[in-house]
């Protein structure tokens, strides 16, 4: 189980199914990690394709801020793009946009962006499924 935290809440665990008949198998650990953050700055990229797996470039990529302030990229011919520059912490939207194109998971939110994520993919629509740039 994963879950985010915020500093200063308590937080309480329910074990079920222990053992009446032998205390001895009772016996459970919990492991807990906290991941910091790596820099001041994160990026978001991903690949962008057709509902064949053929890549999709001049698609038109943009991280929201909460302020409401637009990050755009651009898919390259290989359908790869790169938004650098996000703020660590913050939640954002994260859309494609292409004229005549709609994609799966579009838009999304992406909570609390604690480190570089690689692999917001998009994948357009089955019925989107013609030659595209």
């Amino acid at each position: 189980m994963m879950f985010t935290v915020t500093a200063g809440t308590t937080y309480h665990f329910q074990v079920d199914h222990l053992s009446e008949t032998n205390p001895a198998n009772n016996d459970f650990v919990l492991n807990l990690y906290y991941r910091v953050p790596t820099s001041s700055e994160v990026s978001v990229g991903g690949k962008v394709t057709d509902s064949n797996g053929n890549a999709l470039g001049k698609v038109r990529i943009n991280l929201t801020r909460p302020s409401g302030e637009v990050l755009s990229a651009i898919s390259n011919p290989f359908g790869y793009y790169l938004i650098e520059g996000a703020d660590v912490g913050q939640t954002y939207t994260l859309e494609a946009q292409k004229k005549g194109v709609q994609f799966q998971n579009n838009p999304r939110v992406l909570l609390n962006v604690i480190d570089d994520l690689r692999d917001e993919d998009f994948i357009a629509e089955p019925a989107n499924v013609k030659k595209l740039e």
